[in-house]
């Protein structure tokens, strides 16, 4: 953790004090991210090169084994020595509850592939505990009730420094059991605010069961084709946001009606739409839940209850044989 806070001041300087850093700074400005949020959410910025951060601890006389647990630095292969893992990228230091710096995620400025790093798994940073931004929405969250959950860190920046405060980003991961059980000590309803693409709907299916099984309220909101969360509130505004989400679909309610957009209710649309929700159906272990969803999906599609049941009953099955192998 110290080694951390450290990482996150010196990347936090290279932005906002070295001239290597104006690059970074120039970056910023045109994602409109102001300079009260750069300082609030201590954003940083690694130059190009391979050894800033080695050379930095070095002279702190931090053990280079060390940096590695942290996660900061990678070793060669094939040679002795080590290079940077951050290097030309935005830092964004990623926080737990208790405001402790755990990790680092890092944006390229250009096209370069991967767009971002994020820290590996650490003695103190495990991606599956921790949401982009929550600590600082936790408050606001207590207050209405609701989280807003993105995919990326600056979609969490946009929609926060416009008044949204109630945000926080997955963090290059699925959400997982661990981070609602995380969230649902200080909120009722979660909303899931995806890009207009398959990956957004992939992502719904997977938390159907997590959200139930924790009794957590979830909706989710599709953009409209061509936004992200960013882009839609900095050309429509957080009222135009709100109002949007306030028509954000039950995420089975949400996945049966993406089902039927794609597929029709033709014989084999209907079809189709059962092979989709088969397994979001089969992963609500609650039953009287599970057979709530089963009447509707049948209603919806004149399908008979005990139909829609009996493939459910094949996936849990077909999932049991899966984990036994």
């Amino acid at each position: 953790l110290s080694i951390n806070r450290k990482a996150r001041d010196f990347f936090h300087h290279c932005l906002l004090k070295d001239r290597l850093g104006q690059p970074g700074r120039e970056y910023l400005a045109r994602r409109q991210i102001s300079s009260e949020f750069i300082e609030s959410f201590q954003l940083g910025y690694v130059p190009a090169g391979w050894d800033h951060v080695i050379k930095y601890f070095s002279k702190k006389r931090v053990s280079i084994k060390l940096l590695e647990k942290a996660g900061l630095v990678v070793p060669k292969k094939n040679q002795k020595g080590y290079y940077d893992r951050f290097r030309n990228r935005i830092i964004f230091p990623i926080l737990n509850m208790s405001r402790q710096t755990v990790g680092f995620g890092g944006r390229v400025m250009d096209e370069a592939l991967p767009k971002y790093l994020n820290s590996p798994e650490t003695p103190v940073y495990n991606k599956r505990r921790v949401l982009y931004g929550l600590y600082a929405a936790r408050n606001r969250c207590r207050e209405n009730g609701t989280l807003y959950i993105v995919e990326g860190y600056f979609d969490q920046l946009a929609l926060y420094q416009r008044g949204i405060e109630n945000v926080a980003a997955t963090l290059g991961t699925a959400l997982t059991s661990e981070h609602i059980h995380l969230m649902k000590g200080f909120i009722k309803r979660a909303v899931l605010i995806f890009d207009s693409d398959e990956a957004g709907i992939k992502a719904s299916e997977r938390s159907v069961g997590m959200f139930v099984r924790e009794s957590v309220d979830a909706h989710v909101v599709m953009l409209p084709e061509g936004h992200d969360p960013d882009s839609f509130v900095s050309e429509f505004g957080p009222g135009a946001f709100y109002t949007l989400t306030e028509k954000a679909l039950e995420v089975m309610s949400f996945l049966m009606t993406t089902a039927e957009n794609k597929h029709g209710l033709t014989v084999n649309g209907k079809l189709a739409i059962l092979d989709d929700l088969r397994r979001p159906l089969a992963s609500i272990e609650d039953v009287t839940a599970r057979q709530l969803y089963v009447k509707e999906l049948s209603e919806r599609l004149g399908i008979d209850e005990s139909a829609v049941l009996e493939k459910v009953r094949q996936t849990l099955a077909d999932l049991k044989r899966e984990r036994q192998i």
